[in-house]
């Protein structure tokens, strides 16, 4: 990465101690929130029903929700037969792959759906059609988001 003209890098899987000095190395200290480092996941049950499907406090490509938008019915369908076929590896890999997704798009319910789809839960099926029916809301949101911007 170095050699190809980045400045750093960290590696998979992320330490929160490495990602913490990495921020550290590139912004002041003064500009970093402590709760910037909590690495707990955020469990569905609690975001309230009000909470929105978008976070307001991401900014959103137009370009990176385009890819986001192409890209996550395919990883839906992995889930979803992960799920239907009881092979919790896939499952898990599936539903990593596409959290990461949702955290950098600022989408909260569909990232901690995946979080617990990732732990291999008893009862998947039901998260899975959860998963589904946030990702239409997101879809709708976004449509709506754009439609106001350019109104």
């Amino acid at each position: 990465a170095i050699a190809a003209g980045m400045d750093d890098y960290i590696t998979k899987p992320l330490k929160p101690r490495l990602l913490k000095e990495a921020i550290e190395r590139w912004w002041p200290s003064e500009s970093l929130a402590p709760s910037a480092f909590n690495t707990s996941s955020i469990p569905v049950g609690a975001l309230r029903d009000d909470d929105g499907a978008l976070d307001p406090n991401v900014r959103r490509s137009q370009s990176v929700l385009r890819v986001f938008l192409r890209h996550v019915p395919a990883q839906i369908d992995a889930i979803v037969e992960a799920v239907a076929a009881g092979d919790p590896e896939a499952l898990r890999l599936a539903a990593h792959k596409l959290k990461g997704g949702c955290l950098s798009v600022g989408v909260p319910r569909m990232a901690a759906l995946c979080a617990e789809l990732e732990e291999n839960p008893a009862q998947p099926a039901p998260l899975a059609e959860e998963l589904v029916r946030e990702f239409a809301k997101v879809q709708t949101r976004l449509a709506e988001a754009a439609e106001r911007k350019t109104a």
